[in-house]
């Protein structure tokens, strides 16, 4: 193959992706979390109106799967430094249409006080911002 030939697809404009890592709230079991998260939480932002005025790409609710990761790092890798049990990810066009959603009113009165009532609040949440540029996908 030429050094001019590639079997990747075209540089597009990345995507910015903000995860949110966070701790399940102590007082409840990990079904109870699931299920809120996914089906009322996850239902709660997907129909919100700023979910759609901020235009998100994407959204996926990522659960710390600790078995497998216990099985990775006997296998040498090197895990996150710090305890999470799941993580919200967001996909935006744009940094302005992220901040059209993180500070929205939306945001503030109805969506993070929900987010609350499943995570340990006292643990916060920790974020992580990149961009993303797909390479490969059969999502």
């Amino acid at each position: 193959m030429s050094s001019s030939t590639s079997i990747l697809p075209p540089l597009t404009n990345p995507l910015i992706r903000v995860n949110c890592f966070f701790t399940k709230s102590p007082r409840m079991s990990s079904t109870e979390f699931n299920t809120y998260w996914r089906e009322t939480h996850g239902s709660l932002v997907v129909a919100s109106k700023i979910f759609h005025d901020a235009k998100i790409q994407g959204y996926t609710q990522v659960h710390n799967a600790h078995n497998l990761n216990a099985e990775a790092a006997k296998m040498g890798s090197a895990l996150l430094d710090f305890q999470w049990d799941a993580c919200s990810e967001m996909y935006f066009r744009t940094w302005e249409d992220y901040r059209l959603f993180a500070e929205s009113d939306e945001m503030r009165e109805v969506l993070g006080p929900d987010g609350g009532k499943i995570m340990d609040t006292g643990r916060g949440v920790k974020v992580m911002v990149t961009l993303v540029d797909p390479v490969f996908s059969k999502l």
